[in-house]
C-alpha cells in the first residue's frame, strides 16, 4: 500500500542517476547536519499546535466522520 517513507531516497536517486561522487557527499553532509538539527521526541511533534489541524465548521446536516 502506499505511504510515506521513513526516510529520504533522494540521494539514493542522485546517485542512480549520475551525479558526481563530491555532490553526494556534500548532499550526505547537508542531509546529517539537517537530521540531527531537527531531531525531536516523536511525542513534541505529534503533541505540537501544527501536528493538530483544525477541521472547518459547516452548518452542514452531514455528520463528521471523525467525531
Amino acid at each position: 500500500p502506499p505511504g510515506k517513507a521513513d526516510k529520504s531516497y533522494g540521494i539514493q536517486v542522485a546517485r542512480l542517476a549520475g551525479l558526481p561522487k563530491n555532490i553526494l557527499d556534500r548532499a550526505k553532509e547537508i542531509l546529517s547536519h539537517l537530521e540531527m538539527s531537527s531531531a525531536k521526541p516523536t511525542e513534541e511533534k505529534e503533541n505540537s499546535p501544527k501536528a493538530k489541524k483544525a477541521l472547518p465548521e459547516t452548518n452542514s446536516p452531514q455528520m463528521n466522520l471523525f467525531d
